[in-house]
Order: C-alpha cells, then structure tokens, then sequence
C-alpha cells in the first residue's frame, strides 16, 4: 500500500480515536496535522502530552511501510536458522524450546533483518517528504522538495550529505550490533 494511502486512512482513524480517549477522560490526543500554533502550553508532563500526540500518527506511517519487509526477512531468517546445526545440538543436550529458540535462534535470525534496518534508514527519509506533506510538517523533506523547486544545488547536496552521514553511521551501528548478536563475529 503507498505511504500517501496509509496516511489518509490513519488521518481518518484519528478524529473517532481522539473522540473515544475524550469519552474516557485523556482529551484530544492525536494531532492529525502539524505541531501546535500556539506552541506547546501546560506543565512538563502535559507537554509531553502533547509532544507525543502529534508524533503517533507520522511514526506509525513511516513504521508501516518497513512492517512487512521486517517481518518477512524475520521469518525467512528464523526457518533458516531453526535448521541448523548447532540447534539441533541445543535441542539434543535438552534445553527448552523457549531457550533454544530465544537464546541461540532468535539472536541469529536477527542479524539479516539488522542489515536490512541500517539500509532502509534512507528510504525513511525519502518515505518522511511524503509524511511530512501529508501530516503538514516542516523538517528535511519539505527542505529538499523546496530546494529541487528553488534549484538550490548546494542545499540538495547538503541534504544528501546529511542523508549519507545517517545511512553511514547506522550501518556502523549494524556492524557492533552482529558482533552483540553472533559471537562468532569479533570486531577486531
């Protein structure tokens, strides 16, 4: 489903939402566009109140479009892994199914979907100019969409640098995360 659809339906979600925590007592939570005007007013703990209503529908979208690739690289990796050897030698010295697989599967398994995570750091940002216009937020993809129309070089390239320096630093982040995951794999 493209990431404009799955906006429109959370934006159409949110006013019947926002309607039911109002029946039980938490006000309007969900913001459906854009931070407050007035800013954010209250207490500390209100402000965070606010805060956090105006991000959940923006993160749920830009979550929504990886979900699936997560969770089918996640299950192709664990029936891979489940075959191998050295469960099977897990299973054989009598460990429980719940250790086998959380202990020695799971940990494996997840070392393809870490991969696929620090790649797709870049499809959020190009998947956050779609997000932003529809959620009306002001941040790096409407910085990028008005210095393509503005023909703003430098910007453009200061936005890719920038976009590079994330996908660089999660992929570092990937690498110490396989040697965490897999102690097989040392960082020398």
């Amino acid at each position: 489903m493209p990431l404009f659809c799955i906006a429109i339906i959370l934006k159409s979600v949110a006013p019947p939402l926002n309607n039911w925590l109002e029946s039980i007592g938490f006000g309007r939570w969900i913001t459906t566009a854009g931070p407050p005007t007035s800013g954010y007013t209250g207490g500390f703990w209100h402000v965070i109140y606010q805060f956090t209503g105006v991000y959940v529908l923006p993160v749920i979208c830009l979550f929504a479009i990886s979900f699936a690739l997560y969770s089918r690289f996640q299950r192709g990796s664990m029936l891979d892994v489940l075959n191998s050897d050295y469960v099977r030698t897990a299973q054989a010295k009598g460990l429980s199914q719940s250790r086998v697989i959380f202990r020695h599967a799971f940990r494996n398994a997840l070392i393809p979907v870490v991969t696929v995570a620090a790649l797709n750091i870049g499809a959020v940002f190009s998947g956050a100019i779609i997000t932003e216009t529809v959620f009306n937020w002001q941040g790096m993809g409407t910085l990028i969409v008005n210095a393509v129309e503005q023909i703003e070089p430098w910007m453009v390239l200061a936005w890719l640098v920038v976009t590079a320096i994330f996908i660089i630093l999660f992929n570092l982040i990937a690498d110490i995360l396989y040697a965490y995951l897999d102690p097989r794999i040392r960082l020398d």
